[in-house]
């Protein structure tokens, strides 16, 4: 029994370091993600003067602003992912919900996707670990792109 006790003993010691970073890297992406969420706020605000913050909240190591000017809405959502590659696949798997309706988007960040249509818009921007997805207004393509490009220029900065 004691050598049981032992054994566990020392796997746990070994296994502690990993815990440790795993919950260290969470919560980096986490306060992160929340870091970026403001800067993102502070653009917006700073550049689009017509549109006000109905909410903001983060969770984990995402987090979401729901924007309205009028009677238009828009969700600005920013994702920090654990590598490039998981974000990628973040990317592909929230944008292309309808493949058929998804376009690349050249010349936004690392990769880029967007989908338009009579009842939604949707600009999706990977710029190394980081995702900015923006849901705005149907047929506003323009207006979406224009919040994802403001959420970009935060990534690219950090």
């Amino acid at each position: 029994m004691k050598r049981v006790k032992t054994l566990v003993g020392v796997m746990f010691c070994l296994c502690l370091p990993f815990l440790v970073t795993g919950q260290n890297a969470q919560q980096t992406n986490a306060e992160r993600a929340s870091q970026l969420s403001t800067a993102v706020e502070r653009t917006i605000k700073d550049k689009e003067k017509n549109w006000s913050l109905l909410r903001s909240y983060s969770v984990g190591s995402a987090s979401s602003q729901r924007w309205k000017s009028g009677g238009r809405e828009l969700e600005v959502r920013i994702f920090v992912c654990r590598s490039p590659e998981e974000a990628s696949k973040r990317l592909a798997r929230d944008g292309v919900f309808s493949i058929a309706l998804s376009q690349k988007l050249e010349g936004l960040g690392d990769e880029a996707g967007f989908i338009s249509s009579r009842y939604f818009s949707w600009v999706g921007v990977r710029k190394g670990t980081l995702v900015a997805e923006v849901q705005g207004p149907g047929q506003e393509l323009d207006l979406t792109k224009r919040f994802a490009q403001h959420a970009l220029a935060q990534l690219e900065r950090d």
